[in-house]
């Protein structure tokens, strides 16, 4: 329904498109279509950070925060475990409404996740969790929440369980260092 709502944006990504609306929109969906990873840098999720948005899912529960997916994006030049969580590109062409159209590429993530591994290192000061009648609802702060994910991911603590995240690769690339 919310994408369908009027004035509602939506972002160029075959694999985590995000839906916007408000002064902000423009600014979280307008290079999604640009970006190598579909959860780094100047991708919206990223952007909420920037912005110091609050996340809020609605009969969603933690495993569904796909914010978490950023430590992974943000860390694949410096962790070498995140990199072996992508495997090669996916290509594809696109077509707005107005008749605009390009190309898109970008790294395809693999792997087998379990989110709910990571919920014990998000706390309320973090994380909260909250119901109204029998609908689940979860806020988090942008930017401490990707801030966590990427201190974990840092720490060899990560919702992979495949690729098995083994200690010695959480070690840092010595290009990261410089």
């Amino acid at each position: 329904m919310f994408r369908r709502y009027p004035d509602v944006r939506r972002s160029i990504n075959l694999s985590a498109s995000v839906c916007a609306v408000g002064p902000n929109a423009d600014f979280l969906i307008r290079d999604h279509h640009h970006t190598l990873m579909a959860w780094g840098k100047d991708t919206p999720f990223c952007r909420l950070a920037e912005l110091d948005a609050r996340m809020l899912g609605i009969g969603a529960g933690f495993e569904f925060m796909t914010p978490l997916h950023a430590a992974e994006c943000l860390l694949f030049d410096e962790v070498p475990f995140f990199r072996s969580v992508f495997d090669g590109t996916i290509r594809y062409r696109w077509q707005r409404a107005n008749g605009e159209s390009g190309e898109h590429e970008y790294r395809r993530r693999v792997g087998d996740i379990r989110p709910q591994r990571l919920r014990r290192h998000f706390g309320p000061d973090i994380c909260i969790d909250a119901k109204i009648s029998n609908l689940g609802i979860l806020a988090a702060d942008a930017k401490p929440f990707i801030e966590r994910a990427v201190t974990l991911g840092r720490r060899g603590i990560t919702m992979y369980i495949e690729p098995v995240p083994k200690p010695e690769l959480f070690v840092p690339s010595k290009q990261s260092t410089n």
